[in-house]
């Protein structure tokens, strides 16, 4: 699976070709300034994505849920949306409004509704902006600051546990990998030819990450995050 411009879409990959297989939803194919942005698989098998403004003015992103019903927006009003992250346990899911500064929290059902939106971290401007994220075996989030050159650990309740300064300003994103899902991988961007972004960068932050979650086309009944 990719997300595209305003596409989400099933791909094969053979060697060095690329074939679109099918299309499996365009939610929003007849606003041209409007794209996708961030998107993962959520532990009951479900893809979640996001969409924002391309110009960065409109609030006209949207959070949306991919499953056997198709692609429903669960949420709205966002200028550039980011994340998502979910919980060990699978109860909620995390979603970032970076144009905001806020990454919210919501109540995440068995059935892909969700519920109770509430802010649950909030970055000052002068850190940048909250991108990217993901959420480790303890439940806390690390969340890339873009224009902030850091990356940050919070706990479960929200506190700052701690921050690590990047050599890079634009910290796109993170995530866990390595034989024992205890490296963070974490991706950078030189939006105005910055001489060092661009680059990948592994941590080892002495705690472990979460198992990919896997997209199941049936709606998330039994294809979500592998157990182990």
């Amino acid at each position: 699976m990719a997300g595209l411009r305003t596409r989400v879409v099933h791909l094969r990959l053979d060697h060095n070709d690329v074939e679109i297989v099918r299309e499996l939803a365009a939610p929003e194919s007849e606003d041209p300034g409007n794209r996708f942005n961030d998107g993962k698989a959520g532990p009951e098998g479900r893809i979640w994505a996001g969409t924002m403004d391309d110009a960065e003015t409109r609030a006209s992103g949207s959070l949306y849920r991919l499953d056997a019903g198709g692609m429903t927006a669960v949420d709205s009003g966002y200028v550039v949306s980011n994340g998502p992250a979910f919980s060990p346990d699978g109860g909620t899911l995390y979603h970032t409004d970076s144009f905001a500064g806020r990454i919210y929290a919501f109540d995440l059902r068995p059935d892909g509704r969700v519920e109770n939106r509430r802010v649950h971290i909030r970055l000052p401007s002068s850190e940048g902006v909250p991108d990217g994220m993901t959420c480790d075996a303890e439940g806390a989030l690390w969340v890339a600051h873009f224009g902030g050159g850091l990356v940050s650990r919070f706990t479960p309740d929200g506190r700052r546990e701690r921050r690590i300064g990047m050599p890079v300003r634009c910290i796109t994103s993170c995530t866990f990998a390595g034989p024992a899902l205890d490296e963070l991988y974490v991706t950078t961007a030189r939006p105005d030819g910055e001489g060092t972004g661009g680059g990948l960068y592994r941590l080892t932050p002495g705690v472990s990450g979460l198992p990919p979650a896997r997209f199941d086309p049936s709606s998330g009944t039994g294809g979500g995050r592998p157990p182990g």
